[in-house]
């Protein structure tokens, strides 16, 4: 990674780390949950959402305490290649780097989505072309440096949720509260790899602890509990205002079927924000990539930046830009296969260790074996829906 994260970003206990997991974790997938909870219906996916919060808040304290047990600065093919030999290295590796490109791609898409419907009316363009546009203005900011990505983080951490609460109070009088009560069980699944994709910034606790400095480790727990924590309630908030204002007719970008109905002001403003989220969640997440290749694998600058830009913008290319479809397969697969990989390389930490760390999450000899089959299933279903398609 370039420079020292911690000068970059100065030591904070608490508050640092915080905007990075709430900057990271709010991004597009935020803007599909409530079509998705809106398909299967608000009250069961509220269930949903919170059963898999906790599921993803247990993994996020197991890599915590992977990223404290272990000496010096890593991403996770780091941990993978200490903790389960060369195989685990590679696996480590296809799964990273897959996720970190899916998650990409589809902040492109959503960017395209968001900013063409701002501007199109009046410059014209589509959707194809703004994602072409943010994908090339992207490439030359992570070429020059992105020291100030954690700095926009905290900003728009702050910003979103405060926008949030306004969406909260200026459509309070438009819900319909009959559109919470619709239920739609053969889409049972259709929540799973949205949400588990919506929730997912594990990636970012290492960058967490590396905000921190040294000695303020006894903090970071309190900081991956709260941001977890955070990024439910305002998912909550938000799906709660569209899906109540717009019930089945939500959008999969959420904020654009609302900005139809409320006004055109609305959705210019709706449209910007999440545009400018995107694009934050899009540096924090090709941060991550380009210190995988840099620090992990022992590539040069150039080459870490090339393999992090250049790969997601070929894949576009090709004609993958389904929103909703994306972000199930990189959610459920991708997520899926992710968090087992975390929790074999947990167990393994508990073993191999460098050193004590400030928490330990116990045993778990219960719950490991229930996740483990949790996330199975919701791979085997996504694939086995995939082809079905």
């Amino acid at each position: 990674m370039e420079g020292n994260l911690e000068n970059s970003c100065g030591k904070n206990s608490f508050w640092k780390p915080l905007s990075i997991y709430v900057g990271t974790a709010i991004g597009a997938g935020i803007f599909s949950i409530p079509y998705v909870m809106a398909k299967f219906g608000f009250l069961p996916s509220l269930a949903y959402m919170a059963g898999l919060t906790i599921v993803n808040l247990l993994i996020n304290l197991f890599y915590g305490e992977v990223v404290l047990r272990t000496d010096g600065n890593r991403q996770m093919v780091g941990y993978a290649g200490k903790y389960l030999n060369k195989f685990g290295k590679r696996a480590g590796l296809v799964i990273l780097v897959s996720s970190s490109y899916g998650a990409l791609l589809v902040y492109a898409l959503g960017f395209g989505r968001f900013l063409s419907a701002v501007l199109s009316p009046c410059l014209g363009g589509t959707p194809f072309s703004y994602s072409l546009f943010f994908f090339l203005a992207m490439g030359a900011i992570v070429f020059c440096g992105i020291k100030l990505v954690t700095k926009a983080e905290l900003v728009m951490g702050f910003f979103l949720v405060a926008t949030t609460l306004a969406l909260l109070f200026l459509g309070w009088p438009s819900i319909r509260w009959e559109n919470f009560l619709s239920f739609h069980p053969e889409n049972f699944f259709l929540p799973y790899g949205v949400i588990l994709f919506a929730i997912g910034a594990v990636v970012v606790i290492p960058l967490m602890k590396e905000s921190m400095g040294e000695g303020d480790s006894r903090a970071f727990r309190k900081a991956i509990i709260v941001g977890s924590l955070v990024s439910f309630a305002v998912y909550l908030t938000f799906a709660f205002v569209i899906v109540g204002i717009t019930g089945e007719s939500t959008s999969p970008e959420g904020i654009v079927g609302l900005g139809n109905l409320l006004g055109k002001k609305f959705l210019i403003i709706g449209s910007i924000f999440g545009a400018l989220t995107m694009t934050t969640s899009f540096l924090t997440h090709s941060l991550v990539l380009k210190d995988m290749y840099a620090l992990d694998c022992k590539m040069s600058r150039g080459w870490s930046w090339l393999l992090t830009c250049a790969v997601p913008l070929a894949i576009f290319l090709l004609g993958l830009n389904d929103f909703i479809k994306m972000i199930s397969l990189v959610g459920a697969i991708l997520g899926g296969l992710r968090c087992i990989l975390i929790i074999l390389i947990w167990i393994q930490s508990r073993k191999k260790g460098d050193r004590q760390p400030e928490y330990s999450m116990g045993s778990h000899r219960i719950v490991v074996p229930v996740l483990l089959l949790v996330f199975a299933l919701g791979i085997a279903y996504q694939i086995f829906y995939a082809l079905k398609k």
